[in-house]
């Protein structure tokens, strides 16, 4: 769970990230998410270590290892998970806007 994330809902706040990849959703064939990893506030404070990001948020393109600083809105979202034994709804958060994105390595 991304509480840290959870705790800036619905603010529009300054992050600094690490590249890592585009990927497509599970039995997709179309690229639509890119993998962030390390996550930090304006102060370098760490935030969380991943988040996934639709493409169509991202204004710039990235190789791996690229680190950005971009402007995030944070909202949360319902999130499934499907096991054998139980079925849970979880509450997760994640970028809902994305602000203009800057390689700054």
């Amino acid at each position: 769970m991304r509480r840290r994330l959870g705790e800036e809902e619905g603010k529009f706040c300054e992050y600094t990230a690490e590249f890592g990849f585009y990927a497509a959703k599970r039995g997709q064939n179309k690229v639509n998410n890119a993998l962030f990893k390390n996550i930090r506030d304006a102060e370098g404070n760490f935030i969380t270590d991943h988040v996934w990001i639709p493409i169509r948020l991202i204004d710039v393109f990235l190789t791996k290892g690229d680190q950005v600083q971009f402007m995030g809105k944070v909202g949360q979202y319902q999130k499934q998970r499907k096991n054998r034994i139980c079925k849970k709804v979880l509450t997760d958060y994640n970028f809902v806007d994305i602000g203009e994105m800057k390689i700054v390595n």
